[in-house]
């Protein structure tokens, strides 16, 4: 049977609107209904690399703790599909087909072992990040604002501080 099949048997079994029909449907689920943490921790650690670049040396120390969290997130998440697949699988199997249990084997792909190991690499790296970070130059004020000069400003020096990169206005 194809991932979307179904096949029903009569049963004889009989409802006071006639006789039922046995089914077994073959559903598919995606890790992201199963363990929905690992998006929300996969945009996090986006925006944690993109803030690591940007930070000071305190800020670093929040980005390797949220770094760290995430990975957490993200390993555990994953334990707990590979842990019990049939009870991570049952909300959306509720949702898709009405019927409220899983019956027959549930069969889990490689993607929660290979999420695990992310977790893991997640949370070596924000070790890594904590060790290293010590020795990294603090972030450039080139692009911060500089006051501006007192008093009138001729056209000559107007040109000046425009070579310079500087905003004369």
């Amino acid at each position: 049977m194809g991932p979307d099949s179904q096949s029903c048997e009569p049963s004889s079994s009989t409802t006071s609107t006639g006789p039922t029909a046995a089914c077994t449907v073959e559903l598919p689920v995606a890790g992201t209904q199963v363990a929905p943490g690992i998006v929300g921790a996969a945009v996090v650690l986006l925006a944690a690399a993109a803030a690591v670049a940007l930070v000071g040396r305190a800020g670093r120390w929040l980005v390797a703790v949220v770094t760290a969290a995430a990975g957490v997130l993200v390993g555990a998440s994953a334990v707990a599909v590979l842990a019990d697949p049939r009870a991570a699988a049952l909300p959306v199997v509720t949702t898709q087909t009405g019927v409220g249990r899983v019956v027959g084997a549930v069969e889990v792909t490689l993607w929660p072992w290979a999420a695990t190991a992310v977790g893991v690499a997640v949370v070596l790296s924000a070790g890594w990040l904590v060790r290293t970070s010590r020795t990294w130059h603090a972030p450039s004020r080139r692009h911060e604002a500089t006051p501006a000069a007192e008093g009138p400003v001729d056209e000559r020096g107007a040109w000046d501080a425009l070579s310079r990169g500087d905003d004369p206005t």
